[in-house]
């Protein structure tokens, strides 16, 4: 499980404590943890992603669908799944939008766009939430 930390969504302690409760199941489960702190490497605008999460909002509110799973879906829809190899398994993970180029992004975007027109529901333009 990744988590993340940015400037927009600063709560340390909430991160923290998410974290530790995952590695806590897991030791329970007589599992070994490792936690890895690193700089995330992404370049993908806040703008890009609170539109992102605007227009996954109205489509899910139309459908009466979860918008995280909505999110999930096209996530796999995309292929922005990873296998991670360990100890003798492969275990299948989503990738985190937080790891996405802006380009990246942009193509997450535009698949929301695109399950938007085939649903026929109309997404205002960026501009209409005040992002460019």
């Amino acid at each position: 499980m990744n988590y993340y930390l940015n400037r927009d969504a600063p709560n340390l302690k909430q991160v923290a404590d998410n974290a530790l409760a995952h590695a806590r199941e897991i030791y329970k489960q007589g599992k070994a943890v490792e936690i890895i702190v690193r700089e995330a490497k992404c370049s993908k605008t806040a703008q890009q992603r609170k539109y992102a999460h605007a227009c996954l909002g109205v489509i899910a509110k139309d459908i009466g669908y979860d918008p995280q799973r909505l999110k999930v879906d096209i996530k796999v829809q995309l292929g922005l799944i990873e296998k991670i190899y360990t100890n003798g398994q492969v275990i299948t993970q989503i990738t985190s939008t937080e790891q996405l180029t802006k380009e990246q992004y942009g193509a997450f975007i535009d698949a929301i766009l695109g399950l938007s027109a085939e649903l026929n529901i109309k997404i205002p333009e960026a501009r209409h939430y005040g992002y460019e």
